[in-house]
């Protein structure tokens, strides 16, 4: 939040943006990503950064939750380590935990057709069924 008061929306989504992604040698997706970040205003991503800082821990939430569950990890995320997700997994009654080997925090844009397919195949085994 400081930063993006000192130095503004540009250099801060420069900075944040690309460290999102682990193979940075696709310029393209991180271009996509950038563009998308830049047309941010300060205000909204500072609201963005406090709610995220301010969420309250849902993981009591999960682990007794009687509903499916989808977790989709980025292997080389370094800001939510897929270690940790893994653990979460292992405390929640039904759960779809998925690693993407070659993800970081935006597995959804590196691995996007491997993300549709685990997508897909919750929606159709677990969300519409979740007793199943």
């Amino acid at each position: 939040i400081q930063f993006v008061n000192q130095f503004g929306t540009d250099k801060f989504t420069k900075v944040l943006i690309p460290n999102l992604f682990a193979n940075t040698l696709n310029q393209d997706q991180i271009d996509a990503a950038l563009k998308i970040a830049q047309s941010s205003t300060s205000e909204g991503i500072i609201n963005a950064l406090n709610a995220m800082k301010n969420r309250p821990d849902r993981s009591q939430l999960l682990q007794n939750s009687q509903l499916a569950n989808l977790i989709i990890a980025g292997k080389k995320d370094p800001l939510i380590p897929y270690l940790s997700l893994i653990t979460l997994a292992s405390q929640m009654p039904l759960v779809q935990l998925n690693v993407l080997a070659e993800s970081s925090h935006m597995g959804f844009i590196e691995e996007t057709e491997n993300s549709l397919n685990i997508l897909s195949y919750y929606l159709n085994n677990f969300a519409l069924y979740p007793n199943k």
